[in-house]
C-alpha cells in the first residue's frame, strides 16, 4: 500500500470518479459527510483541507479527507462542524493508520466523529457514541407508527403542539427548498442566540464556517446537496433548518427557531414536518449527528456508533490523551456524574483549546 497527500482543491475528475464509486458501493459511507463534493466545498473556504490517497496496484483504493495544523496534527475536514468522519476506502482493503500519517507528513491525526465500522482504526477508539436517525425507508406512516408502537412521547407531543400552533397562529407550512438569504441570517442569528444561551461553543463564530454553509446551499445535484428550510404559522416565521442531502440521506445539522414561541417546540414541530416531505421526496434516511438532546433519543429509529480517536505518533501526546479519556470514562460511568459535570466540560473545553493551541 501506498499513500500520498494532495491538496483537496487539486482533486482531479478521474479521482472524484473513483472516490464517488466507492463511497456509493459501501452502504457504511452514504452520509452527505463522505461525498467528494463535500470535500471541494470545504476546500473552497480552507485551503488547510488535504487529501491522503490510498494506492495499491497502481491505482487510488481509498481516501481520507482531513484538515492540516500549523503543527502537522490532522483533524477531521470542517474541524467541529462534521457529524460522520472516516476513510473512504475499496471494501476488503486493509490500510495502515499509522503509515498513512507518516507518509502523509501528519505527527497525529484526531476523530470525533469516526464510523465505528472502520476496521483499521478501531484500537485508536478513546470514547464510543451513538449517531441517532429516523428511518423513512417505509416512509413517514410506517415510523410514525413503529414510533408510536414505543410510546414515544415526543413524536406524540410535535403532532398535537402542531395542531395547537396551527390553531393560534394560522395554517403550519414548510418551505422545504428556501433560497431567501434573511432566512439563512435569522437561522445564523437563532443560532448563535442558542450558543449563547446553552453556554456551548459557538462553531459558527468564524467566517468561514458561514461561508461553508453558504457555498454548500449552492450545491444542488443528486450526489450533493445544500437544504435551508423555513416552518411558518400563517405569515410567522416559527424556525428554519440548514442542512444536506445526499442520494436519499438528509443530515439535520442546524435548526434553530423563535424562542419567543418556544411553547408551540416549533423546532420538534418542523423536524417531523421535514421528515414527512423528506419521505415523499425519496429520503430513506435521516441523521440527526450524535448529541445528548433528549429528542433525538425519542424520535430515533436506530442509531449509528461513531468514535473519538486518536492516531498519535508522538508517545507522550499519545499516553497523556488515553489518561484523559479514562477519566472522563470512569466519571462518566460513576456517581460524581452529576456534581462534576460542569467541571469535566470546562476541562473539556479547555484541553480543545490546549489541543489548537499545540496544533499551530
Amino acid at each position: 500500500m501506498r499513500y500520498h497527500v494532495i491538496p483537496a482543491a487539486q482533486l482531479t475528475s478521474d479521482l472524484i470518479e473513483v472516490w464517488s464509486d466507492l463511497q456509493r458501493a459501501d452502504p457504511d459511507l452514504d452520509s452527505p459527510y463522505f461525498r467528494p463534493e463535500f470535500a471541494q466545498v470545504v476546500a473552497s473556504v480552507r485551503d488547510t483541507c488535504e487529501i491522503a490517497v490510498l494506492e495499491e496496484g497502481g491505482g487510488p483504493v481509498g481516501f481520507l479527507p482531513y484538515d492540516r495544523s500549523k503543527r502537522n496534527v490532522g483533524h477531521p475536514i470542517a474541524p467541529d462542524m462534521t457529524d460522520f468522519q472516516g476513510a473512504i476506502v475499496q471494501q476488503g482493503v486493509d490500510w495502515d493508520a499509522e503509515q498513512l500519517a507518516r507518509d502523509c507528513g501528519l505527527s497525529a491525526l484526531y476523530f470525533d466523529h469516526l464510523l465505528v465500522s472502520q476496521h483499521p482504526l478501531r484500537s485508536y477508539h478513546l470514547l464510543e457514541a451513538p449517531s441517532p436517525y429516523l428511518d423513512l425507508s417505509e416512509g413517514f406512516d410506517a415510523y410514525k407508527e413503529k414510533r408510536a408502537e414505543k410510546s414515544a412521547s415526543r413524536l406524540k407531543t410535535a403532532l398535537r403542539k402542531a395542531r395547537k400552533m396551527e390553531r393560534e397562529l394560522g395554517p403550519i407550512r414548510l418551505e422545504m427548498f428556501c433560497d431567501d438569504p434573511r432566512i439563512f441570517q435569522t437561522m445564523i442569528e437563532w443560532k448563535t442566540k442558542q450558543y449563547l444561551r446553552t453556554r456551548a461553543r459557538n462553531v459558527l463564530s468564524e467566517s468561514w464556517r458561514v461561508e461553508l454553509l453558504e457555498r454548500l446551499l449552492r450545491e444542488r445535484t443528486d450526489a450533493l446537496r445544500g437544504v435551508l428550510s423555513a416552518l411558518y404559522a400563517g405569515d410567522r416565521l416559527t424556525s428554519v433548518h440548514m442542512g444536506m442531502m445526499s442520494h436519499g440521506v438528509l443530515h439535520y445539522w442546524f435548526p434553530a427557531y423563535d424562542v419567543e414561541l418556544h411553547k408551540y417546540s416549533p423546532g420538534l414541530v418542523q423536524l417531523i414536518r421535514t421528515a414527512q416531505v423528506a419521505s415523499e421526496l425519496g429520503i430513506t434516511r435521516v441523521d440527526l449527528g450524535k448529541g445528548p438532546e433528549p429528542y433525538k433519543a425519542s424520535l430515533m429509529s436506530g442509531a449509528t456508533t461513531v468514535a473519538e480517536a486518536s492516531v498519535d505518533l508522538r508517545p507522550v501526546a499519545r499516553r497523556l490523551k488515553r489518561v484523559w479519556f479514562r477519566t472522563e470514562k470512569f466519571v462518566r460511568s460513576s456517581r460524581l456524574q452529576t456534581p462534576v459535570r460542569f467541571v469535566v466540560r470546562n476541562l473539556r473545553a479547555l484541553t480543545r483549546i490546549a489541543q489548537a493551541g499545540m496544533s499551530k
